[in-house]
């Protein structure tokens, strides 16, 4: 099996990270940090991988189903500081760009989601409609 690989770095966020300084941590399209990452898993693997990511960020996995769109799988794993969530969702790759996706790039980061201020009452929006630019949504 696949295994994702996680740095867990222990230094104080506020000592690498510069979150009191407004200018350093804006971001012209309002954005507040990732809302969530999904990854694309074939459907016969689903749950070898939510037990695996599970104990991996510490989450208890949140299963999700639908006929067309196929099985994701939640796992919650918060923010280093500030309000919100954050999520890695494990998708079935069921849709025929997911199929596209698996087959070309196998098992991996299909799709980027980032928490922005509520500016619009789109749920999500794509910043693009190709290449890595549609794999990034705002939400």
């Amino acid at each position: 099996m696949d295994a994702p690989f996680f740095c867990h770095d222990v230094t104080d966020r506020a000592f690498r990270v510069a979150c009191e300084d407004k200018a350093k941590t804006t971001h012209a399209c309002g954005a507040k940090g990732i809302a969530a990452i999904e990854v694309l898993i074939p459907g016969d693997r689903m749950e070898e991988y939510a037990v695996l990511w599970g104990k991996i960020v510490g989450s208890e996995p949140e299963v999700k189903e639908d006929e067309t769109a196929g099985k994701e799988i939640v796992l919650d794993v918060g923010v280093p500081n500030g309000g919100g969530r954050s999520k890695i969702v494990l998708k079935e790759a069921k849709s025929e760009k997911g199929l596209l996706r698996m087959k070309q790039r196998g098992i991996g980061f299909s799709d980027l989601v980032i928490a922005i201020d509520r500016q619009s009452e789109r749920k999500w929006q794509q910043c693009g409609t190709e290449g890595i630019e549609a794999t990034i949504w705002l939400e």
